[in-house]
C-alpha cells in the first residue's frame, strides 16, 4: 500500500493549493470497539509542520520493502532525506498533502464535523493530561500538472488491454552504465514512463501514499486514496502512479489499470548472496469516471 516519494520531483513557484475539505470523515472498525483499542481516523488537509511525522511514518511504512531496504540502510539518515524531500517540494504548485490522524482521546466528533478544517485540527491537536489527542498514521502526496493541450490514451489502455512484457533492469543494461545507485536508475525508468504516457496531458499523479503498519487493513490508504479520485472525477482528470508490488492489489481493487510493468533486478545492487530477486513496479492510470 505505500511507496517512497520520489527524490525527482522538483518545485515550481506557487503555493499549496487546497480544495474545500470533504465531509469530516471519521472511520470506526466498530461501533462497540473502544476508542482506546481502535482509535477514529479523519482524513484532514497536512501542513508543514507534519513533515517530521511524515518522515518517521515513511521510514516505518517502507521499511519492510526491498527497494527501501537497499536505498535507505540507515533508517535516521532516510528520515532526514525525506524531511529534505518533503520540505523541497513542499510549495510545489498544483501540490496537495493529506494525512489521517487517529483520534487518540474522547473528540466530540459532531462539533469536528460540522467545524471548520481549522477548528477540527484544533481539536484533534489538543492536550489532554499531558499527551496530544490525535497521531499522524498516513499521508497522501498528490501533483495535478496542466497539459498544453487535449491528448487522450491510446484505446488498448482505455479498454483495459494486456501488459507488454516487461524490460528488465540488470547489470548488463547499457543505458545505465556507469553503474548508477537503485534510486537512480527507478527515478530514470519513472521519469521515461512519464514522459511516454503523460507529456501534454493534464493528470493527477499520485506521488506517495503511505500509513503507519500499526494501522494497515483498516482502509485508511482507501480512504486517503478517495480524496485524489474524488477530485479526479469532479475535473474529469485521469490519475497516473508507480505501485509497488505491496500497493498494487489495492490500486487493482480502485479501478486503476496497469500501463506498463517496470522490473529491476536487486541482486545487482544487493549483492547475490543476500537473495534478492526481481522487484516490478507497475505504472498505473485511472481514468475519470462521472460524478453522480
Amino acid at each position: 500500500m505505500t511507496r517512497h516519494l520520489p527524490a525527482h520531483t522538483r518545485p515550481r513557484a506557487g503555493s499549496l493549493v487546497l480544495p474545500p475539505p470533504p465531509a469530516s470523515l471519521f472511520l470506526h472498525n466498530s461501533t462497540s470497539t473502544p476508542r482506546s483499542s481502535k482509535p477514529a481516523i479523519q482524513i484532514l488537509p497536512a501542513h508543514r509542520v507534519d513533515i517530521p511525522a511524515f518522515a518517521d511514518l515513511c521510514a516505518d511504512a517502507f521499511a519492510h520493502d526491498l527497494c527501501f531496504q537497499i536505498n535507505s540502510p540507515d533508517a535516521e539518515r532516510a528520515k532526514r532525506k525525506f524531511i529534505e524531500n518533503f520540505n523541497e517540494i513542499w510549495d510545489t504548485q498544483g501540490l496537495q498533502v493529506w494525512k489521517a490522524m487517529a483520534v487518540l482521546c474522547d473528540v466530540n466528533e459532531d462539533a469536528v464535523a460540522a467545524g471548520t478544517t481549522e477548528a477540527a485540527e484544533e481539536a484533534l491537536v489538543g492536550l489532554q493530561g499531558g499527551g496530544s489527542c490525535a497521531s499522524v498514521v498516513g499521508l497522501l502526496v498528490f501533483n495535478k500538472s496542466e497539459g498544453k493541450r487535449e491528448q487522450t490514451f491510446p484505446s488498448a489502455v482505455i479498454a483495459g488491454g494486456h501488459l507488454p512484457p516487461p524490460a528488465l533492469v540488470n547489470a548488463d543494461d547499457p543505458a545505465d552504465a556507469p553503474p548508477a545507485s537503485l534510486g537512480q536508475v527507478v527515478r530514470a525508468r519513472f521519469k521515461a514512463a512519464r514522459q511516454k504516457w503523460l507529456t501534454h496531458k493534464t493528470v493527477i499523479t499520485v506521488e506517495s501514499l503511505a500509513v503507519s503498519p500499526a494501522f494497515q487493513g483498516r482502509g485508511i490508504g482507501s480512504a486517503l486514496l478517495q480524496v485524489a479520485m474524488d477530485l479526479a472525477d469532479k475535473q474529469s482528470i485521469p490519475l497516473w502512479l508507480e505501485a509497488t508490488p505491496a500497493g498494487h492489489p489495492l490500486y487493482l481493487s480502485r479501478g486503476w489499470r496497469e500501463v506498463e510493468a517496470m522490473d529491476f533486478d536487486l541482486t545487482r545492487w544487493a549483492g547475490k548472496d543476500r537473495g534478492f530477486g526481481v522487484y516490478r513496479y507497475f505504472a498505473m492510470l485511472r481514468l475519470p469516471e462521472p460524478v453522480r
